[in-house]
């Protein structure tokens, strides 16, 4: 493959993912998981939606006009037992009358009742948010013997000498350094010292740092020819003999761990996929023998510190031309599609709950005339629009607590990193297609109905027909009898 083709398939690529990051915080904000703005009052977007003055405004008319449909049934049902006393399904006078409090007080108390469930669910909400931000921390302590200690004197000392040459930014110092090092470095890295995220960002620079910042661009299995030009390993080198020319007392960091922090801020789906994807694109050949998404080259774009969408980045880390790009637009398909589904199944619901919400006064006016019948249906189906958010949620969060178990190098499904890398890609998708389901699920176990009457994945259509059609055929029942 071509550099050309390679180039414009990254593009397409970069695309691509960036709608998943684009869709993965859609996905937080419709689903409860973080609050917007609407004229500097900050909130969850559904409480927002439901406190606004329109939709109050608009309840209030329709529970006045409920309010007296609720005596206006009362009457009829009143009525209807005075003039057909035989009829079946009859009620008693006193049970017309309770029934018509009843309405008029769940009328008057449904505002509140709301509030307090969206309360109770928005609080559940950010307890599952905490618990899947909680860091889940892997440390292996790296030990630093005499022999490592030796090592790594030896390897920055051979560094410090080639770096007080005056050309020793030449190709030929730059491959003779390394030659020189080689052998030390090979024990360095044996003894697991280059695993170890030593952060020079924030610790300063150290004796690991500066000798990891070159064995993450080498390959350590081979020599250099004194000829060869290789920019990513003579750029690392000539960094490591600036920072040793500016400060020859670097520290030696002791009790060293590797450690290996994800939370939700770090797990990115659109950089796994990419990832996943890249385990025998690098260009230092050694991350291709056992390839890891925290490995030293790869957990940097894992956990964030460089971008997968940063092109001279990537390019110095990854051959292009090896990307299976073919993999990558098709697991990548399956992501989208999956986080739209639950995006709008999101959006449906909030629409879904102002609707019944608004209609409520109607269904429990109705109470005198058909016993409750039509308010427990309302409410059953309250709740189904306010439970389902957590079929969305918890099925994502257990996405992201289980992504770093998948992709932890422990875990091996085949022999072969390669098949192995794709198993693990598959495990993901599965898991995403399963999130994309847990609605429907979740909605069959509350209204314990068939398939076909499953409320999670009607339409807000759908929904208003089936509400309108019930409501009106009462009236024309009520009416009917009263004349």
């Amino acid at each position: 493959m071509s550099d050309t083709v390679a180039n414009g398939l990254y593009w397409v690529a970069r695309q691509i993912l960036r709608m998943i990051q684009l869709l993965q915080s859609m996905f937080d904000l419709f689903a409860g998981g973080s609050k917007v703005s609407f004229h500097g009052k900050n909130g969850y977007l559904t409480n927002l939606f439901f406190s606004n003055d329109t939709v109050v405004f608009a309840y209030e008319v329709v529970a006045v006009i409920g309010s007296a449909l609720a005596v206006g049934f009362a009457l009829a049902a009143f009525l209807r037992r005075i003039f057909d006393p035989g009829g079946r399904g009859q009620m008693t006078l006193g049970r017309i009358l309770t029934a018509m409090v009843k309405s008029i007080l769940l009328i008057a108390v449904t505002n509140s009742l709301v509030t307090m469930v969206f309360s109770a669910t928005n609080m559940l909400l950010s307890y599952i948010h905490y618990t899947a931000n909680l860091e889940t921390e892997a440390r292996q302590e790296v030990v630093l013997d005499d022999r490592v200690r030796a090592a790594m004197a030896r390897a920055l000392n051979t560094l410090g000498n080639y770096s007080l040459n005056e050309s020793y930014q030449d190709t030929l110092n730059v491959n003779l350094c390394f030659n020189e090092m080689r052998s030390d470095m090979q024990l360095l890295d044996n003894a697991h010292v280059f695993e170890a995220d030593y952060a020079p960002e924030k610790n300063g620079d150290s004796w690991q740092s500066v000798l990891a910042l070159v064995a993450n661009a080498a390959d350590l299995s081979r020599e250099m020819e004194l000829d060869e030009e290789d920019p990513q390993l003579s750029g690392a080198l000539i960094q490591a003999m600036d920072i040793l020319r500016k400060n020859q007392k670097l520290p030696l960091l002791q009790g060293t761990t590797v450690d290996d922090a994800n939370t939700e801020a770090s797990l990115s789906f659109d950089t796994v996929l990419f990832l996943l994807n890249t385990m025998d694109a690098a260009r230092n050949t050694r991350y291709n023998e056992a390839p890891d998404v925290s490995d030293a080259l790869r957990g940097d774009y894992y956990t964030g510190k460089k971008s997968i969408y940063d092109v001279e980045a990537v390019s110095a880390s990854f051959d292009l031309s090896k990307v299976n790009f073919f993999i990558l637009y098709l697991s990548a398909a399956e992501v989208v599609f999956s986080l739209v589904v639950m995006i709008f199944n999101c959006i449906t619901r909030i629409f879904s709950m102002i609707f019944l919400y608004i209609i409520s006064p109607g269904f429990f006016a109705i109470m005198p005339f058909d016993d409750g019948a039509r308010t427990r249906a309302w409410i059953r189906m309250f709740l189904v629009q306010a439970l389902t958010v957590f079929a969305a949620v918890i099925p994502m969060k257990l996405i992201i607590l289980f992504v770093p178990i998948i992709l932890d190098m422990g875990l091996q499904l085949f022999e072969d990193p390669v098949l192995n890398q794709t198993a693990k890609l598959l495990l993901i998708l599965g898991a995403f297609e399963a999130a994309r389901r847990a609605s429907t699920i979740l909605a069959k176990l509350i209204t314990e109905s068939n398939p076909g009457s499953v409320l999670g994945s009607y339409e807000i259509k759908t929904l208003s027909k089936t509400l309108s059609k019930s409501l009106g055929k009462e009236i024309r029942k009520a009416v009917k009898k009263t004349i």
